[in-house]
Formats: C-alpha cells, sequence, structure tokens
C-alpha cells in the first residue's frame, strides 16, 4: 500500500493536484492526527497580539513606552540613526534566521496570526483556499526589502549630494510618539480585512507572506543558507499527511522525498508537518542547508502548475499599476495594505479575463460560469471587479496629478519668513520658477475637484503655493480645510497667525496661535510666537511663559533662547538672562548674539574682563566686515 502510494506521489508532475489520498485496507481514507504543534503556536501568536495590546494600552496611559517593536521601524535607523527597539528586533530575527530558518515569520509574526485565523475559520466553513502561483509576483517581497531598507542607504551613498549627511545614532528605545510612524488608525479594519481574509481567500494560506511581506523577502532569501531545516528519516512512507496540513503551501512529502529536507523558503517551520506524520519520520535538525541540497531522486517532483508567462507578465503589470494608484491614497493608503490590495487586484482582473474567455470558470469552490453560462454569482463577480478596475485607474489618475503638483512644489523655494509676511511676489520670480508654481497648483487643484476626498497635505500646499502667489484669501480657505480634514493638526492655525501678523491683527493672530496650542501642547512655534505677542503688549510673564514652553519643546530653538534672555533683560532680570544667554550658547555655540548680549550683560554688572571674552569671541565668529 505504501509502497503504491509512493509510486503515485513520484508521477505527479506539473499538476497542481497531488495524489495524496492513501486508502487504508478497508478502502477509506485515513484520519489525519491532529498536530500537536498547532496549539502551541497559536498560544505563542495569542500571547504575541495581547502583548502588543498591552504595549498600545501601557503608552494611552502613561504617555511614554519602548518603542514599536516593529521591523518597519528599522528603516528610521537607516534614515535618521534612530536606534529604535524595531531595529534591535529585526536584526536579531535576521541573524536568527541565517541558523534557524524562517521561524520567526511562523511563530512571532501578528499578520501570519491574523491569516491562520482567517484560514482556519474558512476550513470550518468548507472552504480550503486554492494557492495562486505567480513567478513573477514572488519577487515583489525582495523588491519592497531592498526598496524600504537598502535603498536608502544605497542612495545617500550614491548620491550624497542630493542627500543629508549620515546622522550619528541617536537613543529612541523610548517614545512619547508611538503612533507617529503608523498609519491612520481608521485604516486598521480594511488593513487587517486585505491582508488576512482577501489575500488568503484568493491567494491562498500566507497568500501575504508570499507577495507582499518585505520583511518575509529577507527572511526567504536567507532562509536558503540556515542549516536549520525540516527533515526525514528512512521511516518516510509518502502518506502525504505533511504536504496535507501544511498552512504554507509546502509540498513537503515530495521535497523530503526528492532532497531529504524541505528547500521551499516558504516554509515557516511550524512543525505541523513534523507532528502530524503517521510514522514520526520528520524532525527539526542541522545539516547542509537547502542552498547546497542536491536531489537524491533520478526525477524530482516538477513545480506546480503556475501562471503562463503571458498571464505572469500581465500579473505583474496590474500589480504595478494598483501599488502606484493605491499607495499613499489621500495620505491613507499605507506600503504593505497597498501591497496586498494590488496582489489582490491582479488576481482578480486575471480571473475576469478568464471569465470573459472560458467556459468554466470559479473561485475557490465558487463557480462563476458553467458551460459557458455566466452565474449570478459570476456576474456579482465581474460587475465588483470592473468597479475595482474604475476605481484603481481614477486612483492612479489622481496620484499622477498628485506627483506632478508635488514635484513642482519642490521647486518653489522661497523663505517662510518673507512668505509668511507678504513680502514674496510671484510676479518677480524666474520664468521657470513661476512656471512650476503655476503648474504645481493646477496639479494639486485637479486632485482637489476630481479626488474622492481632499487630503491634509495637498490643501496646506495649496495654501503655500496661494500665499507665494499673493493670493492670502484663497489660502484662508485652503487652511481652513486642511484644518477640517485633520482637526488634530495645529499648523493650519500657525500660518493663519501668521497671517494675522502681516496684517496686524494681533488678537486674531494670538487666538489662532492659542488653537495652535490647544491641539498640540508642544507645539514649539506657536508658544514662540504668543509669547512674542505677550512680549510686545507688555505681559512679561505670560511670555516668558510660553517662551520656556517653546523652549522645553525644542531646546535647539535658538530665537526663542534669545527672545527669552532678551525679555528677562528688559525686565531687569539680568542674572536671569545671563543664563539664558549661556545655555542658549551651550546649545548652539556658535550664535554671535548670544555672545554679543552676554557680553553686554555681563558688562552691565561690571564684569568686564567676561564681558570682553565674550566680545571677543563674538568678533571671531562675525563675518570679516560685520560690525560687533
Amino acid at each position: 500500500m505504501a509502497k503504491k502510494s509512493a509510486k503515485s506521489q513520484s508521477t505527479a508532475s506539473a499538476s497542481e493536484a497531488v495524489a495524496l489520498n492513501v486508502l487504508s485496507d478497508g478502502g477509506e481514507r485515513p484520519k489525519i492526527r491532529k498536530s500537536r504543534a498547532g496549539p502551541w503556536r497559536a498560544g505563542v501568536l495569542i500571547t504575541l497580539n495581547l502583548l502588543m495590546i498591552a504595549h498600545i494600552i501601557q503608552w494611552l496611559i502613561m504617555g511614554r513606552t519602548v518603542s514599536p517593536i516593529e521591523p518597519s521601524e528599522f528603516r528610521l535607523t537607516l534614515e535618521r540613526g534612530e536606534l529604535n527597539a524595531g531595529f534591535i528586533f529585526f536584526s536579531l530575527a535576521l541573524l536568527a534566521t541565517f541558523v534557524l530558518g524562517r521561524w520567526v515569520c511562523g511563530w512571532g509574526c501578528h499578520i501570519v496570526a491574523l491569516q491562520d485565523l482567517c484560514g482556519w475559520a474558512m476550513r470550518k466553513l468548507g472552504v480550503r483556499p486554492k494557492p495562486f502561483r505567480s513567478r513573477l509576483l514572488r519577487l515583489v517581497p525582495l523588491i519592497a526589502a531592498l526598496y524600504m531598507f537598502v535603498w536608502p542607504t544605497a542612495a545617500r551613498l550614491m548620491w550624497p549630494a542630493s542627500y543629508a549627511p549620515f546622522p550619528g545614532f541617536s537613543n529612541h528605545l523610548m517614545t512619547e510618539g508611538f503612533w507617529d510612524t503608523f498609519g491612520p488608525v481608521y485604516m486598521a479594519f480594511p488593513f487587517l480585512a486585505i491582508c488576512g481574509f482577501a489575500t488568503v481567500y484568493t491567494l491562498g494560506a500566507k497568500g501575504f507572506c508570499t507577495y507582499a511581506c518585505p520583511y518575509g523577502g529577507f527572511f526567504s532569501l536567507i532562509d536558503h543558507v540556515a542549516p536549520g531545516r525540516i527533515r526525514v528519516t528512512d521511516a518516510c512512507e509518502q502518506s502525504g499527511h505533511c504536504t496535507v496540513a501544511c498552512t504554507s503551501n509546502v509540498r513537503v512529502n515530495l521535497e523530503v522525498r526528492d532532497y531529504g529536507m524541505v528547500v521551499d523558503p516558504g516554509c515557516m517551520k511550524c512543525l505541523d508537518c513534523v507532528t502530524v506524520c503517521p510514522n514520526d519520520a520528520l524532525y527539526f535538525g542541522f545539516g547542509r542547508p537547502s542552498l547546497f541540497a542536491a536531489p537524491r531522486t533520478p526525477a524530482p517532483a516538477k513545480p506546480v502548475k503556475r501562471l503562463s508567462w503571458s498571464e505572469d507578465i500581465a500579473a505583474a503589470a496590474l500589480f504595478g499599476l494598483a501599488m502606484f494608484a493605491l499607495r499613499g491614497l489621500y495620505d491613507s493608503v499605507p506600503f504593505l495594505m497597498a501591497l496586498g490590495c494590488s496582489a489582490v487586484f491582479a488576481f482578480l482582473v486575471l480571473r475576469l479575463n478568464e471569465l470573459v474567455r472560458k467556459q468554466n470558470v470559479s473561485i475557490q469552490s465558487v463557480r462563476l460560469k458553467v458551460a459557458g453560462k455566466l452565474r449570478a454569482a459570476g456576474g456579482l463577480f465581474g460587475a465588483i471587479t470592473v468597479l475595482l478596475i474604475l476605481f484603481v485607474c481614477h486612483s492612479a489618475l489622481i496620484q499622477y496629478h498628485a506627483v506632478r503638483g508635488r514635484s513642482l512644489f519642490n521647486l518653489v523655494q522661497a523663505p517662510e519668513e518673507l512668505v509668511l509676511s507678504g513680502e514674496v511676489r510671484s510676479a518677480n520670480m524666474p520664468p521657470e520658477i513661476r512656471a512650476a508654481l503655476d503648474g504645481s497648483m493646477r496639479h494639486m487643484r485637479f486632485c482637489e475637484k476630481w479626488g474622492l476626498t481632499g487630503t491634509y497635505q495637498t490643501n496646506l500646499n495649496l495654501a503655500w503655493l496661494s500665499l507665494v502667489s499673493g493670493e492670502r484669501e484663497p489660502a484662508a480657505s485652503y487652511l481652513l480645510r486642511a484644518q477640517g480634514i485633520d482637526p488634530k493638526q495645529p499648523f493650519p492655525h500657525y500660518v493663519l497667525g501668521r497671517m494675522s501678523l502681516a496684517a496686524q491683527r494681533t488678537e486674531e493672530a494670538a487666538a489662532h496661535f492659542r488653537a495652535a496650542i490647544e491641539k498640540d501642547p508642544q507645539f514649539a512655534l506657536g508658544h514662540h510666537h504668543l509669547g512674542t505677542i505677550y512680549s510686545e503688549i507688555g505681559r512679561t510673564d505670560q511670555a516668558l511663559e510660553h517662551y520656556r514652553l517653546a523652549i522645553e519643546s525644542d531646546e535647539h530653538r535658538v530665537d526663542t533662547r534669545l527672545l527669552l534672555g532678551s525679555t528677562l533683560a528688559v525686565a531687569g532680570r539680568i542674572d536671569e538672562a545671563i543664563i539664558a544667554w549661556r545655555e542658549t550658547i551651550a546649545v548652539h555655540d556658535d550664535t554671535i548674539e548670544a555672545y554679543h548680549n552676554l557680553a553686554g550683560a555681563l558688562r552691565q554688572q561690571g564684569r568686564l574682563e567676561e564681558a570682553v571674552e565674550h566680545y571677543l569671541r563674538a568678533a571671531d565668529l562675525a563675518p570679516s566686515d560685520a560690525e560687533i
């Protein structure tokens, strides 16, 4: 019986349906025993998610916590030099993968937990999703990983003049802005739906891992050189139970037969295959990596049936279109979600093409078309997919105008002080800058007019461009619209306050600055300008309070520190003014005005030697033609 089963397995080639139905003597299919590893892994993944929830709750209560233990935080270390918990976790995970293989995915990923939950629920409903087989889309995770984690550093090395110098490392293991690097909270539910149910149903179990996850792109690559693998003993009788139990779409029984180990980098070391084997022939052990594995059978199993090359190229093109259209759409869709959506979109459009051309079409167990006759489910599927195509094409158009608008916007360089004070005149700009200004406004207005919703950043940019053009009323309108889109942001009120100051409407400006501070009590610019207003109208104590709050929020604000010292000096509090100017020098030791003011205060107190010392330091820092 076992030999017959092995023979049937060896003849399986390109077909997706591998013969796994080993019959008992009574002609009945033997029952596959339950995985002993499954409950343990489920417990680990549930605990992981509970710890994540506890982490968020602790931050909400305490206001400060360990930075997100998320691999995407690794990029902040590369770009900004911010050493965070995510960098440490991902580094350790990569190092562990070099030894143990791709086990972090199976035992330590919340997205895998979500996909496993969705797959379990579908199986309970009688749905066992079939895997989507694409050669080109399997490259997406690695390409995404290179873009996220290699490109930032490579670009800085290749074009150093276009990027800021690599910063020194700073400690960001603790943070108050836990959610700053994540997308809007309201996107959590569609993210879970797409990366869970949608990818599993259309692309198969672990569909997101296979076609979207950038972290898996590195893990699967490293897995090839890991000595830790699922291996087999001579007790194997090719029952096929291991392949049935695998939730990672790995043909375990064929791989261990042909190579003596599992070589597929999609294997996440869940150990389900090990614990369901009726002969206990499988085990996790160390030895030769899969990169150096040689077939031990004369005719290794051929790859399963995959998309034709024309379909694969079409899938890649559809994926690229959707990725361009959806990533960052309306400042909402995060990168990982866009990857998942794009893979699902490619699958749906290819299946719609089959629905038009073929006589019999189905998705999983749902028949869409039978003998050339379209069923109700097929009509519904077709209508929904056409709407999705229209949505993606419309989104791509909006994204094109948004990208062009931002590109031209970056060419319109003008000092903030001159723009907000109304001293910039677009008529005096060089023709190429004026053309960039007009083009940027045209593209961004198209987005606002034809987009399904407005965005905070687009309205903020339009407000800025309007100010550069001297159109202050439209600028105010765009700012109020931006504030309505994201009421928590302080910046629109800040700009409105600066505009009011330029128009000499002091009380109105103060109201806007107070509104900005209400939205963000640590908004340094709001405190700075509100302190300036209070100083000018003689409310010294309030001015000093806001200057100090601005410095607490941003210790590098030299202008605020200088104003704090000057206000203290005018109030006759010379000793405190001296301290303020010394602190300014401690933070920025090249601030000429701080040395000059400190020298004047010391001279006023009769401390002439110290005063001369600081006058000389100011003279050393001053340009050769400046007067001290």
